[in-house]
């Protein structure tokens, strides 16, 4: 699905933070994918690209985060997104 599409069902969201307050990106960003189960619940999450310690946090913070149930024809559906999260 879409990033964008999924964004519209996303309910409630956990800010990711940078690893540790030492640690200071600059505008980066990490993509990671997002497998989301039947009822919105984030089953698995998968970095795709980014630094490592940033793709953890933003990793870290995704799997807290909920949806709206995705339908197909009436039904609930599992659904495969990507989030792009800028630090």
């Amino acid at each position: 699905m879409p990033e964008a599409e999924a964004q519209k069902h996303l309910i409630y969201k956990l800010k990711p933070r940078a690893p540790t307050p030492s640690f200071n990106p600059l505008n980066e960003e990490v993509v990671i994918r997002v497998f989301i189960n039947e009822t919105g619940i984030v089953q698995f999450v998968r970095a795709i690209s980014g630094r490592q310690p940033l793709a953890q946090a933003a990793m870290n913070s995704i799997v807290h985060w909920r949806y709206k149930p995705f339908l197909l024809d009436g039904h609930s559906t599992k659904v495969d997104t990507m989030v792009t999260v800028r630090f």
